[in-house]
């Protein structure tokens, strides 16, 4: 896709999605600084930054209902996997290269790993969810969401309330259940992260786009605009969470930030103060892809130094893994189309 008819806006909030997403992994490998300033705290949004992949979500559900609804199951295959297959396999050849030869420690790559990985299944079991990079479990739920799309797409525009209500609940379910029944099992992440728990913000997304002439109007009127991006800051930089750490909070944090991005005004790509977001958001998949590459080094930097450092590195390599080996494909990809 040329940069022509890319949202701008879209790239802009990936962008802010992958710098929480980086900052959330420096962070414990730098100790996890604080600085408090009464009820907030300087680092929270990032202690908080996994909210970047429920922004991922949102987003996803809206482009999918935005590029893909009109497709057969088989070009939305084709159009959709192999998007989220040709750079993924590379990665994962390339994290068994650095694991093999202990340049990066710590994980699990043997051939059950790697199966469960090749068929995006890692995710359902805990032995694999997190055990060749820790950030490899959203490409299985990314797969699988689009699954359950598939089968619903033809019931979403007949029984949205249906399928809303029933996502829903099996939302709460997956979110809340989890940790009062088995707070400290292993399968706690598997079913707190699993498509059952985030259908629901995945269709929220799908029905963004669908209702988006509806609730445009409502999110670009200034109170409800600067009200949401108000909620965000205050909520983000709060120290600790409002829920216990759970699932849903992040989900909900996300929502709010993907309802800010459909009522924001339209971005220039001359604005320089936006650029380097909407660069970031282009490459934001590679990114995500190698968002474990600092451990490569010793923690030599602490605090903001190392945040920044550490953060720079890894979306250094991701930009570099997006201009030569993602974006290549996906312009030979856009050619043979041709």
């Amino acid at each position: 896709m040329t940069p022509n008819h890319r949202n701008l806006s879209i790239d802009f909030f990936r962008g802010i999605a992958i710098i929480l997403i980086t900052g959330y992994h420096v962070l414990p490998f730098i100790n996890n600084p604080s600085k408090s300033i009464y009820i907030w705290d300087f680092y929270a949004p990032f202690l908080k930054g996994d909210i970047g992949v429920a922004l991922f979500v949102f987003i996803s559900g809206y482009v999918t209902q935005a590029f893909s609804s009109h497709l057969s199951w088989v070009n939305f295959i084709k159009k959709r996997f192999w998007r989220i297959a040709a750079p993924y396999y590379t990665a994962l050849f390339i994290w068994n290269v650095l694991m093999s030869t202990n340049i990066l420690t710590g994980g699990s790559h043997d051939l059950w790993d790697n199966l469960s990985h090749v068929f995006f299944v890692h995710n359902l079991h805990p032995r694999t969810i997190h055990s060749i990079s820790g950030v490899f479990w959203y490409l299985g739920l990314q797969i699988q969401l689009y699954i359950v799309y598939l089968f619903l797409k033809e019931f979403i525009l007949k029984y949205p309330l249906m399928i809303g209500i029933c996502s829903f609940s099996l939302c709460l379910i997956c979110n809340i259940t989890p940790y009062i029944l088995i707070p400290q099992s292993d399968w706690l992440p598997v079913i707190t992260h699993s498509v059952l728990s985030y259908t629901f913000l995945f269709l929220l997304g799908v029905f963004s786009h669908i209702y988006l002439e509806k609730i445009t109007p409502l999110l670009q009127k200034w109170y409800t605009f600067y009200g949401l991006i108000l909620l965000s800051g205050w909520w983000l930089f709060l120290k600790g969470y409002l829920l216990g750490d759970m699932e849903i909070e992040k989900m909900i944090l996300g929502l709010i930030l993907g309802l800010i991005m459909l009522g924001m005004p339209v971005i220039n790509i001359q604005n320089k103060l936006l650029r380097p977001f909407i660069t970031i958001g282009t490459a934001s998949y590679s990114i995500y892809l190698y968002n474990y590459i600092f451990w490569v080094f010793s923690p030599r930097f602490f605090a903001i130094k190392g945040l920044l450092i550490y953060s720079f590195v890894t979306i250094a390599c991701g930009l570099a893994a997006y201009y030569f080996i993602e974006e290549p494909f996906l312009n030979k990809k856009a050619s043979a189309k041709n």
